[in-house]
């Protein structure tokens, strides 16, 4: 077995930078467990990964030294009308291990939906932005969908509703199949397997000091206009402030925390001393806000929105995608 030692050390801050009126509960962090073991991928390139995980099955020590891809081990079913494929529970209990991946996801409804004449006229009939404009060119408005009713139009929504019926039919039955499997797969899950969890891997290249690290995380939102970028930030963000032990080269720093909410995105920045931790954070909360005005003085050089302080470069690390990520565009369609 791999040389692993716990690390119970006091976490010297947990603190919410700018206003977070808007910041949700499910975002605090709680006290995370920290692991030093041998680190056996020395040829890695990334000096710190940070993986989401959807359970830890068996013994949690010997667990988490084991983390593995949910490639056939773990799968939620899946449903859609003209398919059903079962779930994935083969995790064994002589080997524990973590397995990568999200929370499971709701049970989908089946509601079998068929098209209303005027629904299926408004798209023969090429009508949007409040007009309909048929083949043979002679406009009129929505509202006079039912009155220019074609025969053509007509017969063929008597065909796609003889169709229609076949596949709501099938979907029926798959979704039988469906909500069946659910039930078990999701009891199992939820019973046997451990809650989701952010897993952080810190990996020096060399011995490593003793210092300070934090751990935050936050929604990403962006929104766009009709010219261009209005907003983006890292609202909500929550961060909470580390001690860690020195780290020898070969060895890695594990950092579990455990029932979170991992849709979030979520980062880590290494500091020399607790001290810096606020400055640095404060350089992450306003990033967004700086790269959008330096994109639009030096438009020949623009920027990704998410690109990280520069100050920070070599010690800061995020996820780059996340579920709870809110882009959109107020820009109404032209008609």
């Amino acid at each position: 077995m791999k040389n692993i030692k716990r690390i119970t050390f006091a976490l010297l801050l947990c603190s919410q930078v700018g206003s977070l009126a808007y910041a949700e509960e499910s975002n605090a962090i709680p006290e995370p467990t920290l692991l030093i073991q041998e680190n056996t991928d020395m040829v890695s390139a990334e000096r710190v990964q940070i993986n989401r995980i959807a359970g830890c099955y068996g013994d949690i020590d010997t667990a988490r030294i084991n983390i593995v891809s949910s490639s056939g081990l773990l799968k939620d079913p899946y449903f859609s009308e003209v398919e059903y494929s079962p779930s994935i529970f083969a995790l064994q209990p002589e080997n524990p291990a973590c397995v990568y991946g999200n929370e499971p996801k709701p049970q989908k409804k089946y509601e079998g939906h068929t098209m209303s004449l005027w629904d299926f006229a408004y798209g023969a009939m090429n009508c949007e932005c409040g007009d309909c404009g048929p083949d043979n060119g002679e406009y009129f408005p929505t509202s006079e969908i039912e009155e220019n009713i074609s025969d053509e139009v007509n017969n063929n929504y008597h065909k796609y509703l003889e169709q229609r019926a076949k596949e709501v039919e099938i979907g029926k039955q798959n979704y039988e199949l469906y909500m069946d499997d659910y039930k078990v797969w999701h009891h199992k899950r939820t019973t046997e397997l451990s809650p989701v969890a952010i897993h952080m891997r810190v990996i020096p290249q060399e011995d490593m000091p003793a210092g300070a690290l934090t751990v935050y995380n936050f929604v990403w939102q962006e929104f766009w206009g009709c010219e261009g970028l209005d907003s983006a930030d890292r609202k909500g963000l929550h961060a909470r402030v580390v001690q860690h032990p020195s780290i020898k080269a070969g060895e890695s720093l594990d950092i579990w925390l455990d029932d979170v909410d991992i849709h979030l995105s979520w980062g880590v920045v290494m500091h020399s001393s607790p001290q810096h931790a606020s400055a640095d954070l404060q350089r992450i909360k306003e990033q967004a806000r700086f790269i959008q005005s330096q994109n639009i003085e030096e438009r020949q050089n623009w920027l990704p929105l998410r690109t990280l302080p520069a100050s920070l470069d070599g010690r800061i690390y995020e996820t780059p995608k996340a579920r709870s990520s809110q882009v959109g565009s107020d820009c109404g369609c032209s008609c």
